[in-house]
């Protein structure tokens, strides 16, 4: 009885995890608050990133 409940939980917890990633190359331009970023990608394009667990 528990083997097959933890049979289910584990791959269900697995699934069920949000895990994303995105690589993004560019050249800092900016820095603000000490937490966020600005880039300029190779295509000329401006993302603002913010870092987390930085305060």
């Amino acid at each position: 009885m528990i083997r097959s409940f933890i049979d289910i939980l584990i791959p269900t917890l697995l699934i069920s995890s949000p895990t994303f990633a995105l690589a993004l190359t560019g050249k800092v331009v900016s820095v603000t608050d000490c937490d966020t970023i600005t880039i300029i990608d190779r295509s000329n394009r401006q993302h603002k990133i913010r870092l987390y667990g930085i305060d």
